[in-house]
Protein backbone atom coordinates (compact mmCIF):
# COMPACT_ATOMS: atom_id res chain seq x y z
CA UNK A 1 0.00 0.00 0.00
CA UNK A 2 2.69 2.39 0.75
CA UNK A 3 4.26 1.67 -2.71
CA UNK A 4 0.87 2.52 -3.90
CA UNK A 5 0.79 5.56 -2.12
CA UNK A 6 3.51 6.84 -3.17
CA UNK A 7 3.02 6.50 -6.81
CA UNK A 8 5.95 3.52 -6.91
CA UNK A 9 3.89 0.24 -7.31
CA UNK A 10 3.49 -1.68 -10.87
CA UNK A 11 0.30 -0.11 -12.35
CA UNK A 12 -1.47 -2.94 -13.29
CA UNK A 13 -0.79 -5.38 -10.70
CA UNK A 14 -2.81 -2.23 -8.62
CA UNK A 15 -5.42 -2.53 -10.48
CA UNK A 16 -6.05 -5.70 -9.96
CA UNK A 17 -5.54 -6.17 -6.34
CA UNK A 18 -7.18 -3.13 -5.05
CA UNK A 19 -10.35 -2.89 -7.32
CA UNK A 20 -10.62 -6.31 -8.90
CA UNK A 21 -11.58 -9.50 -6.79
CA UNK A 22 -10.43 -12.62 -7.67
CA UNK A 23 -9.32 -12.20 -11.48
CA UNK A 24 -9.39 -15.32 -13.61
CA UNK A 25 -5.56 -16.00 -14.87
CA UNK A 26 -5.07 -14.34 -18.05
CA UNK A 27 -2.19 -14.73 -20.52
CA UNK A 28 -1.99 -12.54 -23.47
CA UNK A 29 -1.00 -13.95 -26.62
CA UNK A 30 0.38 -10.91 -28.25
CA UNK A 31 0.92 -7.13 -27.35
CA UNK A 32 -1.03 -4.27 -28.25
CA UNK A 33 0.66 -0.80 -28.32
CA UNK A 34 -1.48 1.81 -26.47
CA UNK A 35 -0.59 4.87 -28.38
CA UNK A 36 -1.97 4.59 -32.02
CA UNK A 37 -1.65 7.51 -34.65
CA UNK A 38 -3.25 10.15 -32.39
CA UNK A 39 -2.64 8.04 -29.25
CA UNK A 40 -5.14 7.02 -26.75
CA UNK A 41 -6.96 3.51 -26.44
CA UNK A 42 -9.79 4.22 -28.62
CA UNK A 43 -8.90 2.04 -31.52
CA UNK A 44 -9.61 -1.21 -29.09
CA UNK A 45 -13.21 0.62 -28.72
CA UNK A 46 -14.37 2.07 -31.55
CA UNK A 47 -13.08 -0.20 -34.44
CA UNK A 48 -12.03 0.07 -38.15
CA UNK A 49 -11.12 3.90 -38.76
CA UNK A 50 -13.40 3.71 -42.00
CA UNK A 51 -16.25 3.87 -40.02
CA UNK A 52 -15.01 5.41 -36.74
CA UNK A 53 -13.03 8.52 -38.07
CA UNK A 54 -11.97 10.28 -34.67
CA UNK A 55 -9.98 7.30 -33.66
CA UNK A 56 -7.83 6.55 -36.82
CA UNK A 57 -6.43 3.36 -36.01
CA UNK A 58 -7.66 0.39 -37.13
CA UNK A 59 -8.33 -2.65 -34.94
CA UNK A 60 -10.60 -5.59 -34.81
CA UNK A 61 -12.49 -5.28 -31.63
CA UNK A 62 -16.26 -3.50 -31.48
CA UNK A 63 -18.11 -2.28 -28.57
CA UNK A 64 -20.23 -5.81 -28.09
CA UNK A 65 -16.84 -7.77 -28.46
CA UNK A 66 -14.95 -5.64 -25.85
CA UNK A 67 -18.07 -5.98 -23.52
CA UNK A 68 -18.10 -10.05 -24.11
CA UNK A 69 -14.10 -9.66 -22.43
CA UNK A 70 -15.47 -7.47 -19.65
CA UNK A 71 -17.97 -9.61 -18.28
CA UNK A 72 -16.07 -13.02 -19.16
CA UNK A 73 -12.90 -11.11 -16.83
CA UNK A 74 -13.80 -8.24 -15.19
CA UNK A 75 -15.17 -8.55 -11.54
CA UNK A 76 -14.81 -4.93 -9.34
CA UNK A 77 -14.72 -5.38 -5.87
CA UNK A 78 -18.02 -5.58 -3.81
CA UNK A 79 -16.51 -2.68 -1.23
CA UNK A 80 -16.78 -0.36 -4.67
CA UNK A 81 -19.67 -1.76 -6.38
CA UNK A 82 -21.57 -1.04 -3.33
CA UNK A 83 -20.86 2.26 -3.80
CA UNK A 84 -21.72 2.51 -7.16
CA UNK A 85 -25.14 0.60 -6.66
CA UNK A 86 -26.36 2.57 -3.42
CA UNK A 87 -25.57 6.35 -6.24
CA UNK A 88 -27.41 4.97 -8.51
CA UNK A 89 -30.07 3.79 -6.72
CA UNK A 90 -29.95 6.97 -4.90
CA UNK A 91 -29.76 9.08 -8.14
CA UNK A 92 -30.61 7.17 -11.51
CA UNK A 93 -33.46 3.93 -10.41
CA UNK A 94 -36.87 6.59 -10.52
CA UNK A 95 -35.46 9.25 -13.17
CA UNK A 96 -37.12 9.75 -16.25
CA UNK A 97 -34.30 10.28 -18.40
CA UNK A 98 -30.13 10.31 -16.85
CA UNK A 99 -27.97 12.01 -19.01
CA UNK A 100 -24.28 11.78 -18.20
CA UNK A 101 -21.34 13.59 -19.28
CA UNK A 102 -17.67 13.33 -18.78
CA UNK A 103 -15.52 16.80 -19.25
CA UNK A 104 -12.23 16.42 -19.15
CA UNK A 105 -10.56 19.63 -18.63
CA UNK A 106 -6.43 19.96 -17.94
CA UNK A 107 -4.92 18.07 -20.26
CA UNK A 108 -7.42 17.44 -23.49
CA UNK A 109 -5.43 19.52 -25.55
CA UNK A 110 -2.18 18.16 -25.16
CA UNK A 111 -4.13 15.22 -28.08
CA UNK A 112 -5.44 15.94 -31.61
CA UNK A 113 -6.76 17.90 -32.18
CA UNK A 114 -4.68 20.02 -30.04
CA UNK A 115 -7.60 22.05 -28.50
CA UNK A 116 -9.43 23.46 -25.55
CA UNK A 117 -12.84 21.97 -25.44
CA UNK A 118 -15.07 25.21 -25.24
CA UNK A 119 -18.13 25.19 -22.85
CA UNK A 120 -20.48 26.37 -25.48
CA UNK A 121 -19.74 23.22 -27.45
CA UNK A 122 -20.77 20.94 -24.86
CA UNK A 123 -23.66 23.10 -23.81
CA UNK A 124 -25.21 23.36 -27.07
CA UNK A 125 -25.10 19.37 -27.50
CA UNK A 126 -26.36 18.92 -23.96
CA UNK A 127 -29.40 20.71 -24.84
CA UNK A 128 -30.07 19.06 -27.63
CA UNK A 129 -30.09 16.05 -26.17
CA UNK A 130 -32.35 17.13 -23.50
CA UNK A 131 -34.54 18.53 -26.28
CA UNK A 132 -35.31 15.36 -28.07
CA UNK A 133 -35.56 12.94 -24.89
CA UNK A 134 -37.31 14.97 -22.25
CA UNK A 135 -38.54 18.37 -23.77
CA UNK A 136 -37.79 22.32 -23.82
CA UNK A 137 -36.95 23.95 -20.92
CA UNK A 138 -40.72 24.20 -19.71
CA UNK A 139 -41.07 20.52 -20.19
CA UNK A 140 -38.17 19.49 -18.35
CA UNK A 141 -39.56 21.41 -14.87
CA UNK A 142 -42.30 18.91 -15.03
CA UNK A 143 -40.20 15.53 -15.57
CA UNK A 144 -37.44 14.02 -12.94
CA UNK A 145 -34.12 13.84 -14.66
CA UNK A 146 -30.42 14.30 -13.84
CA UNK A 147 -27.26 14.56 -15.50
CA UNK A 148 -24.32 12.91 -14.04
CA UNK A 149 -21.03 15.04 -14.54
CA UNK A 150 -17.96 13.09 -13.78
CA UNK A 151 -14.92 15.86 -14.65
CA UNK A 152 -11.36 16.52 -12.95
CA UNK A 153 -12.35 20.54 -13.49
CA UNK A 154 -13.12 21.97 -11.03
CA UNK A 155 -14.70 25.05 -13.06
CA UNK A 156 -17.04 22.82 -15.43
CA UNK A 157 -18.51 21.48 -12.72
CA UNK A 158 -19.59 25.28 -10.87
CA UNK A 159 -20.78 25.98 -14.16
CA UNK A 160 -22.47 22.67 -14.54
CA UNK A 161 -23.95 23.27 -11.10
CA UNK A 162 -24.85 26.79 -12.12
CA UNK A 163 -26.45 26.22 -15.23
CA UNK A 164 -28.95 22.67 -14.21
CA UNK A 165 -29.03 23.51 -10.26
CA UNK A 166 -30.35 19.99 -8.43
CA UNK A 167 -30.44 18.06 -11.61
CA UNK A 168 -26.71 17.97 -11.62
CA UNK A 169 -25.16 14.94 -9.38
CA UNK A 170 -21.63 13.90 -9.41
CA UNK A 171 -19.32 11.67 -7.26
CA UNK A 172 -18.02 13.85 -4.56
CA UNK A 173 -15.00 11.69 -3.76
CA UNK A 174 -13.31 12.82 -6.92
CA UNK A 175 -9.29 15.21 -6.73
CA UNK A 176 -10.33 17.44 -8.76
CA UNK A 177 -8.02 20.59 -9.87
CA UNK A 178 -8.25 24.10 -11.61
CA UNK A 179 -8.00 23.76 -15.08
CA UNK A 180 -4.78 25.83 -15.46
CA UNK A 181 -3.78 23.05 -13.10
CA UNK A 182 -1.53 19.72 -13.98
CA UNK A 183 -3.66 17.13 -15.00
CA UNK A 184 -4.65 14.60 -11.96
CA UNK A 185 -2.56 12.00 -13.02
CA UNK A 186 0.59 13.76 -13.21
CA UNK A 187 -0.43 16.08 -10.00
CA UNK A 188 1.43 15.40 -6.98
CA UNK A 189 0.52 17.80 -5.31
CA UNK A 190 -3.28 16.83 -5.84
CA UNK A 191 -5.05 16.44 -1.82
CA UNK A 192 -6.04 12.53 -2.83
CA UNK A 193 -4.21 9.94 -2.49
CA UNK A 194 -3.08 7.78 -5.71
CA UNK A 195 -5.22 4.74 -4.51
CA UNK A 196 -8.46 7.22 -3.96
CA UNK A 197 -7.63 8.68 -7.88
CA UNK A 198 -7.78 5.13 -9.26
CA UNK A 199 -10.95 3.95 -6.98
CA UNK A 200 -12.72 7.09 -8.27
CA UNK A 201 -11.62 7.18 -11.97
CA UNK A 202 -13.15 3.39 -11.68
CA UNK A 203 -16.59 4.59 -10.13
CA UNK A 204 -16.96 7.89 -12.63
CA UNK A 205 -16.13 5.16 -15.56
CA UNK A 206 -18.93 2.72 -14.42
CA UNK A 207 -21.34 5.87 -13.45
CA UNK A 208 -20.52 7.16 -17.00
CA UNK A 209 -22.05 3.97 -18.48
CA UNK A 210 -25.18 4.26 -16.34
CA UNK A 211 -27.28 6.45 -18.37
CA UNK A 212 -29.29 6.68 -21.32
CA UNK A 213 -27.29 9.04 -23.41
CA UNK A 214 -23.14 9.93 -22.98
CA UNK A 215 -21.58 13.10 -24.09
CA UNK A 216 -17.89 12.52 -23.44
CA UNK A 217 -14.62 14.52 -24.61
CA UNK A 218 -11.44 11.98 -25.78
CA UNK A 219 -10.81 10.30 -22.59
CA UNK A 220 -9.89 6.55 -21.68
CA UNK A 221 -12.20 6.39 -18.78
CA UNK A 222 -15.38 7.09 -20.78
CA UNK A 223 -13.50 4.95 -24.06
CA UNK A 224 -14.14 2.32 -21.37
CA UNK A 225 -18.05 3.17 -20.49
CA UNK A 226 -18.74 3.16 -23.69
CA UNK A 227 -17.80 -0.97 -23.68
CA UNK A 228 -19.32 -1.74 -19.94
CA UNK A 229 -22.20 -0.87 -21.48
CA UNK A 230 -22.25 -1.19 -25.08
CA UNK A 231 -26.15 -0.30 -26.16
CA UNK A 232 -25.96 3.03 -24.89
CA UNK A 233 -26.09 5.70 -27.08
CA UNK A 234 -23.03 8.56 -27.23
CA UNK A 235 -21.81 11.64 -28.78
CA UNK A 236 -17.86 12.07 -28.52
CA UNK A 237 -16.35 15.76 -29.17
CA UNK A 238 -13.39 15.16 -30.22
CA UNK A 239 -13.07 19.07 -31.23
CA UNK A 240 -14.95 22.37 -31.02
CA UNK A 241 -15.53 21.47 -34.91
CA UNK A 242 -15.16 17.58 -34.82
CA UNK A 243 -18.75 16.47 -32.83
CA UNK A 244 -19.94 12.90 -33.14
CA UNK A 245 -23.01 11.16 -32.54
CA UNK A 246 -22.97 6.86 -31.94
CA UNK A 247 -26.49 5.69 -32.10
CA UNK A 248 -28.38 2.63 -32.83
CA UNK A 249 -31.74 0.99 -31.96
CA UNK A 250 -32.18 -0.47 -28.20
CA UNK A 251 -32.70 -4.28 -27.89
CA UNK A 252 -36.05 -5.69 -27.82
CA UNK A 253 -35.95 -6.64 -24.60
CA UNK A 254 -34.58 -3.14 -23.11
CA UNK A 255 -36.54 0.20 -22.95
CA UNK A 256 -33.65 1.72 -21.92
CA UNK A 257 -29.46 2.82 -22.16
CA UNK A 258 -29.20 2.13 -18.85
CA UNK A 259 -30.35 -1.15 -18.91
CA UNK A 260 -27.49 -2.19 -20.49
CA UNK A 261 -25.63 -2.03 -17.45
CA UNK A 262 -27.54 -3.86 -14.90
CA UNK A 263 -25.22 -7.00 -15.45
CA UNK A 264 -22.75 -5.29 -12.93
CA UNK A 265 -25.08 -5.70 -10.60
CA UNK A 266 -26.01 -9.48 -10.75
CA UNK A 267 -22.48 -9.99 -10.90
CA UNK A 268 -21.73 -8.00 -7.90
CA UNK A 269 -24.91 -8.19 -5.45
CA UNK A 270 -25.13 -5.72 -2.80
CA UNK A 271 -25.03 -7.32 0.48
CA UNK A 272 -28.14 -5.41 2.91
Amino acid sequence: MRDWENGRADATSIVFFWYLRNPEEVHFNEFKLRLGRFGGFGPYIYGDSSTRPWYPVKYRLNRHEVNRIIRKYVRVKPIIMRQVNKFQDDHFKDADFVLTMHYRGTDNNWHYPYQEIQYDIVYEKIEEVLTKNVGDKTEREKRKWVMFVATDSIEFLEDAKKRYGSHVVYWKNVPRVHEYDNAIHFNWGAAKSNFIKGESALIDCILLASGDYLIKLRSSISDVSVTVNPVMNYTMILGNNEVYDVSAPLPANMKSGREGIKYLRVLNPVKQ
